[in-house]
């Protein structure tokens, strides 16, 4: 027995070799280039696309946040979906920002550009210039019935004041109107000092405290305004969503916010499938952890895993889509654009096949699904949730960042 463990730990290296050159070798072997030009997405690399899309009730893209090309990536996607029956697409924001971005996107670009200029940071990930073309194809391209764009998350904690606004606007009588003023003023005061500050943790959603949300809650019972109501009960669950991150408890806050946003999609889904008489299919544009099938990367079964076992359960698929870049800048909303290099965080094997690629090459498409033919027990965990969690993966060259409205 000895021997024989010998001559293993002797053979050990070159078999994970061998093992890594056939991993290597199965990635070269499903490389696809895409490019985006002029709205659409071009390359060897659509034709896949295009049968995934085909053959799958949902498609998530998994994004990086910040760099544009997610954006181009997007709406190429939509356009190819647009042909195989997909009406709806469900994004990184609250249900009530998504519905203005909804009606903004129906206006020139400067409806947004002025709404930004009012509320800024209120919308995260789409206050800018590059994602208006995206959100315009959805809905100026879709004569679909209802909500064209779906907002699962919670309530963004910058966007309070738009919130408040919104319930002051809904108001039927002068009490519930003035108690709704009290509070949005508060909130436009609050940002001012965050902002000024530097400190984001001081906004008015924070500081809101449980008599702050009964008196608003009461004015609206009051005056049976229910969609006033909603607003509030969503702007509540999303307090308690951020005081978990606040006091450290970063598992129960991915957790109650993935729950928000599986119960969020579920009711769009449900009216969807009631009014459409069909099963809705639907794009999804998330962050990558919030888009991978199975186990997330904070250990939660997250809104990908649902749609996935969702689609399986009436006999369908879903598409997972990873996408990021190997360096470039990204904007952030707080601090501006920052510059990264990720390769070094990239699986050196997927480094490897992907080999030196110049930006004007295009993006990287890689098929992952044939990888997952090949002995996987000894892999890292990060490279197995990537296979298992994900069925392609977009890799941009170099990026570039978002455009802020100036």
């Amino acid at each position: 027995m000895k021997i024989i463990l010998i001559h293993f730990i002797i053979l050990l290296p070159g078999l994970l070799s061998s093992q890594d050159s056939l991993i290597i070798e199965t990635l070269r072997s499903n490389l696809f280039e895409v490019t985006f030009n002029d709205g659409k997405l071009e390359g060897n690399g659509v034709q896949l696309l295009e049968k995934g899309v085909q053959n799958h009730h949902f498609v998530t893209i998994g994004e990086m946040h910040g760099i544009r090309e997610v954006g181009e990536f997007s709406e190429g996607m939509y356009r190819i979906g647009k042909k195989h029956g997909y009406k709806y697409f469900a994004i990184e924001t609250d249900p009530w920002v998504a519905q203005k971005l909804e009606y903004l996107a129906a206006q020139p670009i400067d409806s947004l550009r002025a709404f930004e200029k009012r509320y800024p940071l209120a919308i995260p990930f789409y206050g800018n210039q590059n994602d208006f073309s995206f959100l315009a194809a959805i809905v100026q391209e879709n004569d679909v019935e209802g909500r064209k764009i779906w907002g699962l998350d919670q309530t963004f904690v910058a966007a309070t004041r738009f919130l408040l606004h919104e319930v002051m606007n809904l108001a039927k009588t002068e009490p519930a109107r003035a108690i709704a003023k009290k509070h949005f003023d508060r909130s436009v005061s609050a940002f001012g000092e965050a902002m000024q500050n530097r400190d984001p943790g001081s906004v008015y959603l924070r500081k809101m405290t449980d008599d702050d949300f009964r008196e608003l809650e009461e004015a609206f019972h009051e005056e049976k305004n229910f969609e006033a109501m909603r607003i509030l009960a969503g702007m509540k669950e999303s307090k308690e969503i951020y005081q978990h991150w606040y006091d450290g408890a970063y598992y129960q806050n991915n957790r109650v916010r993935s729950r928000w946003m599986k119960d969020t999609f579920m009711r769009y889904y449900n009216e969807a499938m009631f009014r459409d008489g069909d099963l809705p299919k639907v794009m999804f544009k998330f962050g990558s952890t919030h888009s991978v099938r199975g186990l997330s990367y904070t250990y939660i079964y997250d809104l990908g895993n649902l749609i996935s076992e969702l689609a399986e359960s009436k006999g369908s698929q879903s598409m997972h889509i990873r996408f990021s870049a190997l360096k470039g800048s990204a904007y952030n909303m707080l601090s501006g654009n920052q510059d990264f290099d990720n390769t070094g965080e990239i699986d050196a094997r997927i480094i490897e096949a992907v080999g030196r690629k110049d930006a004007r090459e295009g993006w990287i498409l890689i098929d992952l699904r044939p990888l997952r033919n090949l002995p996987m027990k000894n892999q890292p965990e990060a490279f197995k949730t990537l296979v298992f969690g994900f069925d392609l993966y977009v890799l941009v060259p170099e990026a570039h960042p978002l455009e802020p409205f100036e």
